[in-house]
């Protein structure tokens, strides 16, 4: 089997939901037990635990004063990352226009949280997240993919669209060719 354009963007989006279970795993399991050590705590510098539980691991830290902190929409981060992956997924299972449109627009809203997260990690939280740059690296990936798709879409539209016009336009000369043969028979008779 050939490794494809698809098949890595399924493969990706399938790791962006291993590595955001995982997330949602150690984040749920440090809410509950604070002693709770994940694999990816390796040191207090590179901690994935602390980033998942600081104000910004729920919600990219905007919904809370949006909302509120109990809101339904004030989901962990996660949550919204699962979400999008499977709209990656199941947008590589279709032809349709409007949703590689969407996949797109998803991608660009990933990976502007993915850049806003960034910035809170190295520079608010002073923090390094081998988790949080996965997810950064399987975002821009998607990204990518995701456009690459859709200029082939579109490549391919115009190219159906330049074959209707062609079409067209052979059937007007056939016609005027036509009226233009018709009018010159009857001017012979």
């Amino acid at each position: 089997m050939a490794f494809n354009r698809k098949s890595s963007q399924i493969v990706f989006a399938c790791i962006g939901i291993l590595v955001s279970c995982y997330a949602y795993y150690v984040e749920t399991t440090k809410e509950i037990d604070t002693s709770y050590v994940a694999l990816c705590d390796i040191n207090p510098s590179v901690s994935c635990s602390k980033v998942f539980t600081s104000k910004w691991g729920r919600g990219l830290g905007l919904l809370e004063n949006i909302v509120g902190r109990h809101h339904v929409l004030n989901q962990p981060n996660s949550v919204f990352g699962i979400i999008y992956y499977i709209i990656c997924i199941i947008s590589e299972m279709t032809t349709s226009l409007m949703a590689v449109k969407l996949v797109v627009a998803a991608s660009i809203l990933s990976f502007a949280s993915c850049l806003w997260l960034a910035y809170i990690l190295f520079f608010v939280l002073n923090d390094v997240c081998v988790v949080c740059i996965s997810m950064y690296v399987v975002n821009t990936t998607l990204l990518i993919g995701s456009i690459v798709r859709y200029s082939r879409v579109m490549a391919h539209q115009k190219n159906k669209e330049n074959d209707l016009i062609f079409k067209y336009f052979a059937v007007f000369v056939v016609i005027i060719c036509g009226a233009i043969n018709s009018n010159t028979l009857i001017t012979l008779m």
